[in-house]
């Protein structure tokens, strides 16, 4: 017997429709490609940040990529960002493709059906010290049909000073297929607006993979290959001081070139305090739907520091306001994206 998963995020905004985007967040140092994230740490009384923007080398790169569940080609056409609940404008032309907003932070660029969202100044400040939001609309053309779908992202700004510590998974990318069959995934820790060196100071990492601790990862950063992940996986790294947990985060990862491919109808594709997200498992072989039993099917919901706060059996999966509940040791509890993993067993 074999088990394939697929891995998802429900948002705690409305978006949806059939068709999966995904969010690749990276930056390319000197021409390489590499994980980013959406988090500065900044010292209100100095300024001084975690890490500076203005640096082409550090600044994240945000793709934007559809994904048809029946295989059919998909192109983004079109896409609007929103900073601060303002309405991004962006130059008709620019360098190499990219086209400056008006206000001279970001960037955005359209290719080969993707759509690319740059950061290029600093967001945090000594007077900018609370979490900043992205808004974006994206159209796209899907099987000759044209659709929106909505979305959000958080710009992450922790205030130095406060007795914290903050985590983030970060990696190049989070789907795998036949011509990217690796990526690489690292753990990128700061306490106050000082960056941590994972591997001194007392500082280690735990890597967990589908809630299995995984032996003798205890370092920055893991490669995982499409071998690896059998449709998706998920994975959690928590930091460490001095052997105790101090801050974690979570990421799945995705294949979608495999054979067997989970998938999910998507009844209500969003949730907030007073609505549910409503989603069905389904099986696909070669972009063709298989009938599986009911009982072959169990689920976990993780929540945006990857904790398991839910797990189920059977295709159907109801995740409320609850599931997408954060706690983070020391911090205050907030609510975010959750990401929802099916696995199903092939006789």
């Amino acid at each position: 017997m074999e088990q394939v998963k697929g891995a998802f995020t429900v948002r705690f905004l409305r978006i949806g429709d059939d068709v999966y985007i995904t969010r690749d967040i990276y930056r390319m140092d000197n021409g390489v490609r590499k994980g980013a994230a959406l988090f500065q740490a900044v010292d209100a009384t100095s300024g001084a940040l975690s890490v500076d923007w203005t640096d082409e080398n550090q600044q994240p790169i945000c793709e934007f990529k559809a994904v048809s569940a029946k295989g059919y080609p998909v192109t983004i056409s079109e896409a609007t960002f929103s900073y601060d609940g303002s309405l991004l404008v962006f130059a008709t032309t620019g360098e190499d493709g990219w086209r400056e907003a008006s206000n001279g932070k970001f960037k955005m660029k359209q290719e080969y059906g993707h759509i690319f969202f740059k950061i290029i100044a600093n967001i945090a400040s000594k007077t900018q010290v609370s979490n900043k939001q992205i808004s974006y609309s994206l159209t796209y053309i899907s099987n000759g049909m044209i659709n929106s779908y909505v979305g959000s992202m958080d710009i992450v700004i922790q205030q130095a000073g406060s007795d914290s510590h903050f985590a983030v998974i970060t990696t190049p990318r989070i789907v795998l297929d036949e011509a990217n069959p690796t990526t690489n995934l690292s753990l990128q820790a700061a306490y106050g607006v000082k960056n941590i060196t994972i591997g001194q100071d007392g500082y280690t990492a735990q890597w967990i993979k589908d809630k299995v601790v995984m032996d003798g990862e205890v370092g920055a950063s893991i490669d995982v290959h499409r071998d690896d992940v059998h449709g998706a996986s998920m994975y959690v790294a928590k930091l460490l001081l001095n052997g105790e947990p101090v801050a974690q985060d979570g990421q799945h990862i995705s294949d979608v070139a495999d054979e067997y491919q989970v998938r999910v109808n998507r009844f209500n594709d969003f949730v907030n305090e007073k609505t549910n997200g409503q989603f069905e498992f389904f099986l696909m072989k070669n972009n063709v739907t298989l009938t599986t039993e009911n009982d072959r099917w169990i689920w976990n919901i993780y929540n945006g520091l990857g904790v398991v706060t839910k797990s189920g059996t059977g295709k159907d999966v109801t995740i409320t306001a609850e599931d997408c509940k954060n706690s983070p040791i020391g911090g205050s509890s907030y609510y975010a994206d959750a990401n929802y993993v099916g696995t199903v067993t092939i006789i």
